[in-house]
Parts: structure tokens; C-alpha cells; sequence
């Protein structure tokens, strides 16, 4: 009866809010290498300095590490679309498939383009040449000579000569447009493969704004983008300068004052300074992003004029996944922007690629418990303080600030903590006692980052004259196999007498997807530490536990000012993994369309049908330990992605080893694991003992699955 409670009462989850857009990685992970082709690109090595994203939302990378040009599929699926890993000086490939030839990129930024038809630009900086890269995967010379030096114009720009081509730009005619870097110019390309000068006239300067911009001169442009109303933008990389050529010719600055430096956010963008902006991109709004990458940031050149940070913030620190972007650690050698207006980076400085999703929100500040709730005896002693955990989602570390406060009852409440970057304990605690009656109070936990909102904690105080019997904890179990025990984030049954005044479930006290700390006056600390209650009885406490960092844990229960006269001393892991129980020990088990895999008749109610050797089926249970993605602790598991133990559990089916397709966290559930296997298509008929083991701790004895041909 105890389990059934315990799978019948978890409700759903909800998410959570924020507001400044996210960071996550797309692609990379970490290592200065080339290698992952075939696997999820997250996974993979590379070290992106140039991106560009085609109709389809296949996203291209220029990969300095190798200097080969890779692809991420809408699937997230990483592979090499030109370029080979071997020595790259000497130019070689056209005519044949793009993968056999050889790409040398050398730049600080390497441009790549992708036109409506779905073929790929590629500055090829090294061999002083654009290439082009077809559907069927063909590659060819599209610009230049492959000698270098500036020649060429008016005539065919395949016996051009250019100087170390570093950016490239299509416009909505098919025309391509040339960071032509050395030469110290923009070079454009018609669809007739006719090459002309666009902007410079090839001094190495910063001037000529208002006039022609072949009459201006460039200082090393390193980037160009083209707007959907065809002004072309210049990131003059030592000008330290955005340049703009609108339709008519003429040249002007549109960011920056062309001193090396970071400033000027919020203000006009010509007024601000920037440091080696290597890459510019457009979005559909007209929106400028500017790889400012001497700054460590991204900054954003709004329709009316105006420059902000919008990603970075000057280096340092974690990188800042699933955090707002502004809060991140990024050093831009690229960007890109996509329809939706969700705009990439290419984060040389940390190997990986990173998206900014616009109108995602930020979790922001987060913690483990969503209310607290004391109480105590007049004239007996100050409850216990609790301990809540303050953290965010991701990596993204936030400073803060706390505040305690109370709207009756005097100066009861105080929270202290260590410090004030997330993560962090805070320890809440009772330091007055008023007279006897139920008091409010709360803390404020406030973000520094901008645009999060503060996160409140109300906290009741209950002072009873007549409080109830002491609570008397006789066992504190494992909620699935009932053996004496507690590992984190798992089921626990609590054993005993005067637990609880009532008998009540969380059904209607779980809020927005957080767990109650609190039932009627009972709660329950583990190291100080609220659980989350599930069932309340005067004899059974079902909870879900909090974090437990120590090889034993010490449980209190207190109900309505009494508590137990003393902790009790519990065995606890990071590890307890436990099937959930059918009738007659059957591991509670169902096949991938959830229909129960348990032995016919077990249910007068229901048919039922055993287990097929071969059958690939989900066991379903508790204390698998931690998730390789860490799950927002006090809260139902949220669905916005798999959370995969560590490591896979081993699994023997009658001592034969089952393969384990994964165990995870149950979306919508609360310290609920799914583990999938086949069952060993060796099997006879029969019910044959089931473990599990994971971190070195296996599941009870005397489990079975009943397995029938």
C-alpha cells in the first residue's frame, strides 16, 4: 500500500520563468581538436572562428582547429563537409568532392556564406581563394587566383588576385561580397563572375566617411554582411569600427569612435569603443551584432542607433550555459542569425559554439524549497534551522542578495549565508519566540543580473501552548524496498508514531512544478535540510529526499511545535537504487507503450501478460543517484531534456547481464528513474531475481520479473 501511495501521488511539473534570452552550447565540447563526426555535435571537438546557417537551419562551422568546414544538422549530428585532416599549404580539390580538398584557414575569423540554392562560400584565407561547395558536395575556386597580391578587377574574379580573403556576404541579387583583408578593401563578385572593388581604395587607414565608399579607406576588414535592403556592413577590425555602405555608395561608421577600449553601452553606437571587432551579422530587424572579441562580448546596434552588451561580459568565470548571456564567459571570432532572430556564436575562446535564444526565458535564481514553515512550544526551545539551497539552471553562476523579514511577531526571522554567488546554502533560522500564534515572515533572495526577478521564500511560524505528542521515528527506509537506508533525491518512508495530527497527500500543495516542504504542520529535515512530503499519516511519512552529501543523515520530524526528541541517525548514500514492487515482489515493470510487464493474474482486474524473452521493457524505480545534467532539486523533473544517470546501471536478470539502454529521470515525476533493458533472450519461463547496480550499491535481493515465452 505504501508504494502505490507513493506512485499514485506525484503530479506534474511546470517550468520556469525569466526573461533575457539563453545561452547554451549547440556545438563543441571544450577540447582544441577535430574529431566527434557522426555524434551529437555538443560532444564533439573544434575550434570555431567563423559560422554561417543555411535555409534549412543547418548550421556550418569553420573549424581553425583542422581547418576543415563542418556541418550540424537540424538533429544536432555533426560531420566535415569540406576539408580533410592533414597538412593543408598546398592547394588542392577542385572539381571533386569537397571533403578530399584541402582548406587552409589562417585568419582570425574565416567567413562562411550559404546562398538560396544551398551552396556554401568559404573564405579559404590560406590558399587566397573563395571556394564554393554545391548540394552534391562538389567543390570549386569562385574568387581568386591563388596568388597573392590585388589585381583582377573587371575581369573574371577566378584570375583575381586577393590577399588573405577573411569575410564573406551574399545579397538577396545572388552577388558576393569579399572581406578582402590585406588588400585592405570589399571586394564584390556579380553573378557573372565579374570581380570589382565595392569599398577601399587599399589604403591601410580609417577615413572617408560621407563619401564614395571606393574612395574611403579600410584599416584590415575582417568581416562583411549584407541586410535585407542591401547596405553592406564593414567589421573594420584595427579601425575598431562598424562600417556601413548604403545603396547609393556612400560609406559611413554606424559603431564605434575608432579608440581601442570597451565603452559607451546604452549611448550612440559611433560614440562607443570596441576592441578587434572580427565578424558583423544583420537580422531581419536590421539589428547589428558585433563580435567584439578583444571585449569578451557580443553587442548589439539597435534600429535607432543605440549599442548594448548582449552577450559576455569581459571574460572569466564559468561559462554561463542556460543562463542569460549576458552573464556568460564568450570570446567571438563569428556570428551568424537566424530566421527567428536567435543569433550564434562562434566562442573560439572556449571551443564551442553557442546560440542565443531570443524569447527564451532564464531560470534566473532557483531554490529547493519553495515555503518554509517552523514551529515550536512556548517556552521550549528554538525549532531547528533549516537549510535551502540557492542555485541556477546550467552553468551560469549569479550573485545575489538576501534579506529576511517579518509582518507579525516581531524580529523572529533571520537567514545567513557564506558569500553570495550561486550556488549557496543559506541557513534560515528562528532567533525570538513570540506568544503563542501562527506568525508570517519571509526572504528575499534578489538577483544582480539584469532583468531576473527576486525570488521570495514565505516562512510560517507556528507557537503552540498546547502542542501534540512527540513525534517517535521507529525506522527510516528506502520508499521501495523498505530496507533501512536514504539516498538524495530518492523515496524514503518515515515509520512511527505521532507523526502526523492527520492523514493528507500533496496533491493540491505542489506550485508552478515545486515540491511542499510542509503538510499540516508536519515537516521533515534531513542535516537540516527540508525534504518534500508527499503522504502524511499518524504512522507514515512518505517524502522525497533533499541533497545528502554524508555517509549518515540525521532525520527530524516535527509536527505543530513538537519534534522528536532527538535525531535519528539514518545510513545514507548518493546511491540506494530500488525497484518499485508489484504484488508477490515483482519488479514494477511495463513495456515502451507502459502496458504492465507482470505475470497474468496478478491483478484480478486487469490482463496482464509476463515478460517475452528479447522484449526491450522499463523498469521503474528510486535512488539511481545523480544526473549527468543536474535536475532542478525541489522540483518535479522538468521535460526540457533527458536527465541520464551518470553511468549506466548494470542489470542481471537471473544473474544473466541485460543490456541497458539508458536509466533517467521520469519527466513529470519526482525522484522516479525509468531504467530501459532487454530482457536476455536466453531466458526460460519463470520469475527470476532482478538487480541493479550503480555506484557500486545494488538493489535489494528478493526482487523478481516474471518472464513467460
Amino acid at each position: 500500500m505504501r508504494q502505490i501511495i507513493i506512485l499514485l501521488a506525484i503530479l506534474a511539473a511546470s517550468s520556469h520563468a525569466g526573461a533575457q534570452g539563453v545561452i547554451t552550447t549547440v556545438a563543441g565540447n571544450g577540447a582544441d581538436a577535430t574529431s566527434g563526426d557522426g555524434g551529437p555535435a555538443i560532444d564533439a571537438a573544434l575550434h570555431p572562428n567563423g559560422l554561417a546557417l543555411d535555409n534549412a537551419g543547418n548550421l556550418y562551422i569553420a573549424d581553425v582547429a583542422k581547418s576543415v568546414i563542418r556541418k550540424v544538422n537540424a538533429a544536432g549530428i555533426i560531420s566535415t563537409v569540406a576539408g580533410f585532416v592533414g597538412e593543408k599549404t598546398q592547394f588542392s580539390g577542385d572539381g571533386g568532392p569537397a571533403i578530399n580538398a584541402s582548406i587552409y584557414i589562417s585568419s582570425n575569423h574565416n567567413g562562411l556564406a550559404v546562398d538560396s540554392a544551398g551552396n556554401l562560400y568559404i573564405a579559404d584565407d590560406g590558399h587566397q581563394r573563395i571556394r564554393k561547395v554545391d548540394p552534391l558536395g562538389i567543390i570549386t575556386t569562385v574568387a581568386g587566383s591563388g596568388k597573392q597580391g590585388y589585381s583582377g578587377d573587371g575581369g573574371q574574379a577566378t584570375s583575381a588576385m586577393l590577399w588573405r580573403p577573411s569575410g564573406v556576404a551574399l545579397d538577396s541579387a545572388g552577388n558576393l561580397y569579399i572581406a578582402d583583408t590585406l588588400n585592405a578593401r570589399i571586394r564584390k563578385v556579380a553573378k557573372d563572375g565579374t570581380i570589382t572593388t565595392f569599398a577601399g581604395n587599399g589604403a591601410i587607414a580609417y577615413a572617408g566617411d560621407g563619401g564614395l565608399a571606393t574612395a574611403a579607406s579600410l584599416f584590415y576588414p575582417m568581416d562583411v554582411a549584407v541586410d535585407k535592403a542591401g547596405n553592406v556592413y564593414i567589421a573594420d577590425q584595427n579601425a575598431y569600427v562598424i562600417r556601413k555602405v548604403n545603396n547609393l555608395g556612400i560609406i559611413s561608421t554606424v559603431a564605434g569612435n575608432g579608440a581601442f577600449g570597451f565603452s559607451g553601452d546604452s549611448g550612440p553606437a559611433p560614440a562607443a569603443e570596441l576592441s578587434g571587432p572580427y565578424s558583423v551579422a544583420v537580422d531581419g530587424s536590421g539589428d547589428i551584432y558585433i563580435a567584439d572579441h578583444g571585449n569578451a562580448r557580443v553587442r548589439k546596434v539597435d534600429s535607432g542607433g543605440t549599442i548594448t552588451t548582449v552577450a559576455g561580459h569581459g571574460g572569466g568565470g564559468g561559462i554561463g550555459d542556460g543562463g542569460p548571456p549576458t552573464s556568460a564567459n564568450v570570446l567571438p571570432a563569428g556570428l551568424a542569425v537566424d530566421s527567428g532572430g536567435n543569433y550564434y556564436i562562434a566562442d573560439e575562446g572556449n571551443k564551442r559554439v553557442r546560440k542565443v535564444t531570443i524569447g527564451a526565458k532564464v531560470p534566473g535564481i532557483m531554490t529547493n524549497a519553495g515555503a518554509l514553515y517552523f514551529s515550536s512550544t512556548v517556552g521550549g526551545n528554538s525549532p531547528g534551522a533549516q537549510v535551502v539551497d540557492i542555485y541556477t539552471r546550467g552553468s551560469v553562476q549569479l550573485n545575489f542578495s538576501i534579506a529576511a523579514s517579518t509582518s507579525s511577531g516581531g524580529d523572529w526571522l533571520q537567514a545567513t549565508i557564506a558569500g553570495g554567488l550561486t550556488p549557496a546554502l543559506m541557513t534560515v533560522s528562528i532567533i525570538a519566540q513570540p506568544p503563542a500564534g501562527t506568525y508570517q515572515g519571509k526572504v528575499v533572495i534578489t538577483p544582480t543580473a539584469p532583468d531576473l526577478s527576486p525570488v521570495t521564500i514565505p516562512v510560517t511560524y507556528l507557537v503552540t501552548s498546547t502542542p501534540p505528542d512527540r513525534p517517535v521515528i521507529s525506522n527510516v527506509v528506502n520508499g521501495a524496498s523498505f530496507q533501512t537506508g536514504a539516498a538524495a533525491n530518492a523515496w524514503v518512508t518515515i515509520v512511527g508514531t505521532n507523526l502526523a495530527s492527520t492523514i493528507d497527500n500533496w496533491n493540491n500543495s505542489i506550485k508552478d512544478g515545486q515540491l511542499p516542504t510542509f503538510l499540516d504542520g508536519v515537516t521533515v529535515t534531513f542535516d537540516g535540510m527540508p525534504a518534500y512530503i508527499n503522504y502524511i499519516s499518524p504512522t507514515q511519512i512518505n517524502l522525497v529526499t533533499p541533497a545528502i552529501r554524508s555517509s549518515t543523515t540525521s532525520a527530524v520530524v516535527s509536527n505543530s511545535g513538537a519534534k522528536t526528541t532527538a535525531v535519528f541517525n539514518v545510513p545514507a548514500s548518493q546511491f540506494g537504487p530500488a525497484f518499485f514492487l508489484w504484488p508477490n515482489s515483482q519488479a514494477v515493470a511495463t513495456r515502451q507503450d507502459y502496458s504492465y510487464a507482470v505475470k497474468a493474474g496478478t491483478f484480478s482486474t486487469l490482463t496482464t501478460i509476463a515478460a517475452k524473452p528479447g522484449d526491450v521493457i522499463i523498469l521503474w524505480g528510486t535512488g539511481f543517484g545523480p544526473t549527468a545534467a543536474a535536475a532542478p532539486p525541489g522540483y518535479v523533473t522538468p521535460s526540457d531534456q533527458t536527465y541520464s544517470t551518470n553511468t549506466l546501471p548494470k542489470v542481471t536478470v537471473n544473474n544473466l547481464n541485460a543490456t541497458v539502454y539508458g536509466a533517467a529521470l521520469t519527466p513529470g515525476f519526482a525522484g522516479l528513474y525509468q531504467v530501459a533493458i532487454q530482457v536476455p533472450a536466453s531466458l526460460a519461463d519463470g520469475d527470476w531475481p532482478v538487480m541493479a547496480t550503480i555506484g557500486g550499491v545494488s538493489s535489494p535481493t528478493g526482487v523478481v520479473l516474471s518472464v513467460h515465452k
